[in-house]
């Protein structure tokens, strides 16, 4: 089987390896947003969660809405202040 690894060329002819975004730890997630607007490719999208101690308070997280559409950036977790996207090769 062919290996599907894939690594790209940067302008300056350095070697770049795309990691995938994986998950997102819903448990940090702050739902503000920012890896939203950070990604150009419409992989996240922000649900609402349902606090099961209170039934009027619901929060709201992103989730990862189409996975097959990250090209691996990481521009999403840098622009994360909780650090809970997880990437992989």
């Amino acid at each position: 089987m062919e290996d599907l690894q894939t690594t790209s060329v940067r302008r300056d002819g350095s070697r770049w390896k795309p990691e995938f975004i994986e998950s997102i730890d819903q448990t940090k997630c702050l739902g503000c947003g920012r890896c939203y607007k950070a990604c150009a490719h419409n992989v996240l999208t922000l649900i609402e969660l349902e606090d099961e101690d209170d039934d009027d308070m619901n929060r709201s997280v992103m989730t990862i809405a189409s996975s097959g559409q990250c090209i691996g950036c990481k521009a999403c977790s840098k622009s994360c202040p909780k650090n809970c996207i997880t990437h992989a090769a």
